[in-house]
């Protein structure tokens, strides 16, 4: 073993602590600051360990929320994409039923003119004609045909 020479104080006489000591107790001395040393190292290295571990947790944790991310992000524009298409889809059928109801509106209006036609035609046959066989054939047959577009006006509307 080396022997340490520590400093000692000028002007004292008695020496430093160590001087006192037995060698037997400088050993246990060394020995345990030895163990501090070495258990101090070792907590350093679970320490280390520990923090690299956290720092591992860390990293994943951090890929895991990058990752969950990116998923809502996609999930996100597809929901847009289906949204846009929804509502391009409900123009178009807007549209088309705004079409529908103009033609069908467009037919009325139509179908309405042949009524008041009819029954213009139907008043002139009754004044003109009277009573006769032949007026109320045609009488009849102007009624049947007012009745079945009223009809088909009744089922548009």
């Amino acid at each position: 073993m080396k022997s340490v020479n520590l400093p000692t104080p000028k002007g004292n006489s008695k020496g430093g602590f160590l001087d006192n000591l037995s060698l037997s107790d400088m050993l246990k001395l060394v020995t345990a600051s030895k163990d501090l040393i070495s258990s101090a190292i070792n907590a350093q290295k679970e320490i280390s360990k520990e923090q690299e571990k956290t720092k591992q947790v860390e990293i994943q944790s951090n890929q895991e929320m990058i990752a969950s991310n990116n998923r809502l992000r996609e999930k996100l524009a597809e929901f847009q994409r289906d949204i846009t298409a929804l509502n391009k889809m409900h123009e178009q059928e807007m549209l088309r039923l705004s079409n529908e109801h103009e033609k069908d509106m467009k037919l009325l209006e139509i179908m309405q003119g042949i009524i008041n036609k009819i029954d213009s035609l139907n008043q002139f046959l009754i004044c003109k004609h009277g009573e006769h066989q032949k007026v109320d054939e045609l009488h009849a047959q102007l009624i049947y045909y007012q009745q079945a577009l009223l009809a088909l006006i009744s089922k548009v509307n």
